[in-house]
């Protein structure tokens, strides 16, 4: 027995500890067809090497016939369950191309089968010896080649296209090693034997052919690295099982509830904690319908929330309420994921809540508190209201002395307007009292705890009036450093008094008209529009009339503050309450 012979018998040994390895793998995992198919392929190889060193001993063509005939029949066998190891091991998802390759090789052993010298020849001429260079004798044949050939050649060339894309695809897949890996063997392994057989026919080189000890390297190769992968995803596995152990554990003794429901919504996974607040036992709660844990009326919301989850929309976080055994509602905070499985497909959803019923309920007695004591607080201001309505009833407008009929007329009106938001004019000469009178209304409003602003507009300078009226945003002019608010909007939910409205410029007249009617205004040097609510009392110690008659006041403007005018009369016209300010001054004074 010869060193070819020895080395084939070694080669076709290894390659049945590999298939039988690979089936192995296969049995422990099925989903691992490219196993399969590759230890598939191995003992092709395996009864293919046995075959060629029957071959090689042949002493004639009937002893050379059938041993060369099984040998090809099972190389055809062997290229198939390579395309197919080929299409699982990189995902190919063009299966009509390795069918195509299958149907190719099939035919070219169907071919083989019924032709009497096989698909390589269409008749043997004769079998003769081979010496080898190192002294060996082999039996090859010769004659004339078979016109069907070209059937196993085109299913060669589909076989090396289909490697080629398979190997593109994984790569672009992002996984690149694996791509290099399998396209390098073949290139290696294979590509150089095929090489060689045909320069074998060619006659350039002799023989023999070295193909089968080439595809140990390739079953070598790519089966140390499936093994490997193999022992990593067991290893993984482990992991993965360890890391899940450690999850249950935690789920299982959580003050949480957890429920895992299947792709149809049925409860496939309930924790110790929501079946303690359930009341329900376990096998009670698995396989039911998680929609029937809840009152009927959210049962139509709960269905629709677990149907959109379904369809890839999810809402991560709701909140809803369970129907314990013991009947008593417990309201629960869910956060919700979705589960997918091995594929991306969704299977079903998991489900962690935080049981706030008692939370609600202390929520729902401090909002009964607030109602109780905002219904207090009401019934105290009704209260203060009505004893400073005594009070007033009693002693109104302590500042202001006098009994004439005059300024009981004028108090009255105080009285008459001082309830409403109505706009007024006070209106008389120099000294009557027309702030005391406006202060009174504002004090008597029920604005009376909010600002009461009053502006000079004599006393301002004309450059400056608008600045503090409707204040400046920062650099609006020189000197305006910084942000500065307006007298209006100080005077927001009060009383801004307007005296000597008459001293301001038309100009300026015009932009307080638009803030009687719209309430809205910009500081100087802004953009922002604001909006305030004040009343406006507005005073003066001319007559208004004839200012416009000669052109400096507006007249829509006098017509927006005369919506409800009070004329105070001087002292001359009221001489009843001169002895009455004499009692009220002279002890003051003579205090002093």
């Amino acid at each position: 027995m010869g060193p070819l012979i020895i080395t084939n018998f070694v080669v076709g040994g290894m390659c049945l500890a590999v298939a039988l390895l690979h089936l192995v793998i296969f049995i422990r995992r099925p989903e691992l067809k490219a196993n399969f198919f590759f230890a598939l392929m191995c003992l092709c190889v395996a009864v293919n090497v046995f075959s060629e060193n029957w071959v090689y001993r042949a002493v004639d063509l009937s002893t050379f016939l059938p041993a060369y005939k099984i040998q090809i029949a099972f190389q055809g066998i062997q290229w198939i369950f390579l395309t197919w190891f080929i299409a699982f091991y990189t995902g190919a998802t063009r299966r009509w191309l390795a069918m195509t390759v299958t149907g190719a090789y099939a035919l070219a052993v169907f071919v083989h089968i019924i032709s009497p010298h096989g698909i390589l020849y269409s008749n043997i001429n004769e079998v003769y010896q081979v010496t080898l260079a190192w002294g060996e004798s082999i039996t090859y044949a010769s004659g004339s080649a078979n016109k069907w050939r070209f059937v196993a050649d085109a299913g060669w060339i589909l076989l090396i296209y289909l490697a080629v894309e398979s190997c593109v695809r994984l790569g672009r897949r992002g996984n690149r090693r694996r791509a290099l890996l399998l396209g390098a063997s073949l290139f290696v392994f294979l590509g150089l034997a095929y090489l060689q057989g045909t320069l074998i026919d060619l006659g350039v080189v002799g023989p023999p052919a070295v193909y089968n000890i080439s595809f140990l390297g390739l079953v070598l190769v790519m089966g140390a690295s499936m093994t490997g992968e193999v022992v990593r995803a067991s290893v993984l596995s482990r992991e993965v099982e360890s890391n899940e152990r450690r999850w249950r554990s935690l789920l299982e003794n959580v003050k949480l509830l957890v429920a895992g429901l299947d792709s149809e919504g049925r409860l496939n996974y309930v924790n110790p904690y929501l079946i303690e607040i359930s009341g329900y036992q376990a096998e009670e709660l698995i396989g039911k319908p998680f929609v029937e844990l809840g009152p009927e009326q959210e049962r139509n919301d709960r269905l629709q929330r677990f149907q959109n989850a379904m369809e890839g929309s999810l809402n991560p976080y709701h909140q809803s309420t369970i129907l314990p055994k013991n009947g008593s509602p417990r309201h629960i905070f869910w956060s919700n994921v979705i589960l997918r499985d091995s594929h991306e497909k969704i299977n079903g959803t998991l489900s962690v809540g935080a049981d706030i019923t008692s939370q609600l309920e202390a929520e729902s007695a401090r909002d009964r508190a607030i109602q109780e004591l905002e219904a207090f607080k009401n019934r105290l201001e009704d209260e203060n209201i009505y004893l400073k309505e005594e009070l007033q009833s009693r002693n109104d407008f302590t500042e202001i002395v006098g009994e004439s009929n005059g300024l009981l007329y004028v108090l009255s009106k105080v009285q008459q307007v001082a309830e409403t938001n109505a706009t007024v004019l006070v209106q008389g000469e120099t000294g009557v009292g027309k702030e005391l009178i406006s202060r009174a209304i504002h004090e008597a409003s029920p604005r009376a705890k909010m600002p009461f602003v009053k502006v000079n507009c004599a006393a301002l300078p004309a450059n400056l009036v608008e600045s503090e009226l409707f204040g400046h945003v920062s650099g609006a002019f020189t000197g305006a450093d910084q942000l500065r608010k307006g007298r209006f909007e100080l005077a927001d939910g009060g009383t801004i008094l307007l005296d000597e409205i008459s001293e301001l410029s038309l100009e300026t007249q015009a932009k307080l008209l638009r803030v009687l009617q719209e309430s809205q205004f910009e500081r100087v040097g802004g953009s922002e529009t604001l909006t305030v609510d004040v009343r406006f009392i507005a005073i003066t110690n001319r007559i208004l009339k004839d200012e416009i008659a000669a052109g400096r006041f507006r007249a829509d403007l006098f017509y927006r503050l005369n919506v409800y005018p009070i004329t105070v009369p001087p002292l001359r016209n009221r001489k009843d309450d001169i002895p009455l300010l004499i009692q009220y001054f002279v002890p003051r004074i003579a205090s002093r």
